[in-house]
């Protein structure tokens, strides 16, 4: 009756290989394949790649290591959700889903047009609470999301380019009008010369920057003769190093700055947030992912290296954040033989499940948090024998800080940017976002 059938008769090679998933255009003899490292063109006959765009972060698990959005950049490649043929002049488009918000648009001869709707780790606007308010919007400053699975696109019968979308955290598929595409203007670049002096210097850099990517990040936990006065002000921390969070071009960024006695570890942080200190969870185990929240990831066990890529006993998390208005100290351990059962709590994902065997409100803890316009600072004195820690000059232990940032509304984390871990693109993880990997944290040094 007209539908396709399936079967090993009707398959047949192509020459192109590691491709993820293709779609033909017809009336090009083309076929779009994403592959794990470029999208392609491939010419239907003959199976040769007629053109090659680099996509060096596919798939959900790519977009966890991609850095912030930029012109020309595909993050976390999905699906390609359709062809739409704009007209005479600009020729066929084609839409690629991101796994972290974005829609990106290229010609079926390989040039990229840019990308659509917002990086979910931006800040970004609630989401209407009808679908009448939804009829009508402008959607391009919303996101798409985390593993927006869905999606098509292409042209119908009226002579209208329109898309679906879904929204994160919202079971509502969108029909959207796509307008604009027929602005697209085409243009001849220069020509770019490379010759073997100009190789071998790129050669040279990338081994350079390869290194120092490889060097653990090292900071100095200063010593107090004094112990501080916890007011969340700064004026005490003048002279101590600040460790630095943030992502390129993302907006908010923070600063930790770690100090210690003979009784307490000190940690003062200073953040730059335009919805500053909110948390709208009720459940302490589930600080992290309710809203705005802190970090300090650290191992009692001095090593010199470490390399064990997962949790051990030792290793622990200390999140700070707010809750019902008040600032709390809550402590997370992987793995603690002595935690008593009730202190066990498991953290679920679709496709695995992780308990951590103790997660308690640190009691003895000592707080402050002041909110300063789009600016908030929140200061803590960890008493050592509560976390296990022991701490002597030249002490070297495993450390990391982070800055966990909320949605405008405060209601979900939103992003993460670490110290020393780059590997904190994921925000909807709540199994992987509660575990430690060591191996990716720098050295922390006692004074």
């Amino acid at each position: 009756d007209g539908a396709t059938m399936y079967g090993p008769a009707g398959m047949r090679k192509i020459g192109a290989k590691a491709t993820r998933e293709i779609t033909r255009v017809p009336d090009e003899g083309l076929l779009l394949s994403l592959g794990h490292t470029a999208t392609q063109g491939i010419d239907e006959k003959t199976g040769k790649v007629q053109w090659s765009y680099p996509d060096r972060h596919s798939g959900v698990h790519g977009s966890h290591y991609a850095p912030m959005p930029k012109p020309g950049l595909m993050i976390g490649t999905l699906k390609i959700c359709g062809v739409a043929k704009v007209d005479d002049r600009v020729g066929n488009v084609f839409l690629v889903r991101g796994n972290q918000g974005e829609d990106y648009f290229m010609t079926t001869d390989g040039l990229f047009v840019g990308a659509l709707f917002e990086d979910n780790r931006f800040p970004q606007p609630p989401y209407p609470d009808s679908e009448d308010e939804m009829r009508g919007k402008d959607l391009a400053n919303w996101t798409n999301g985390d593993e927006p699975f869905l999606g098509w696109f292409g042209k119908h019968s009226d002579g209208k380019i329109r898309m679906t979308r879904g929204f994160e955290d919202n079971n509502v598929a969108v029909i959207a009008d796509v307008t604009g595409l027929d602005t697209i203007r085409r243009f001849d670049a220069p020509d770019v010369e490379l010759d073997a002096v100009a190789l071998v210097e790129a050669d040279q850099r990338r081994i350079a920057h390869e290194a120092a990517r490889k060097d653990k990040k090292t900071y100095i936990i200063k010593r107090f003769e004094q112990p501080p006065t916890i007011d969340g002000k700064p004026d005490e921390w003048r002279e101590v190093l600040p460790m630095k969070m943030s992502r390129p071009v993302w907006p908010e960024t923070a600063h930790a700055k770690l100090a210690w006695d003979d009784d307490y570890l000190y940690a003062f942080f200073e953040v730059a947030d335009a919805s500053p200190w909110q948390n709208a969870g009720d459940d302490y185990a589930l600080l992290f992912k309710t809203g705005d929240a802190l970090d300090l990831q650290l191992s009692a066990v001095p090593a010199l290296e470490r390399k064990q890529e997962d949790a051990a006993a030792g290793d622990m998390r200390i999140v700070l954040s707010a809750l019902k208005g008040k600032p709390v100290a809550v402590l997370m351990k992987p793995i603690d033989t002595n935690a008593p059962a009730a202190a066990k709590r498991k953290y679920k994902t679709a496709d695995r499940t992780r308990t951590l065997d103790r997660v308690e409100i640190l009691k003895n803890v000592r707080t402050a948090a002041v909110i300063d316009g789009d600016h908030y600072f929140v200061e803590v004195a960890l008493p050592l024998k509560d976390i296990g820690l022991e701490a002597a000059p030249g002490i070297m232990i495993p450390g990391d800080v982070g800055l966990i940032s909320s949605d405008p509304a405060g209601r979900k984390n939103a992003a993460r940017a670490y110290w020393a871990n780059e590997s904190t693109s994921k925000v909807n993880d709540p199994a992987g976002e509660a575990w430690l990997f060591p191996a990716k944290w720098g050295k922390m040094i006692f004074e």
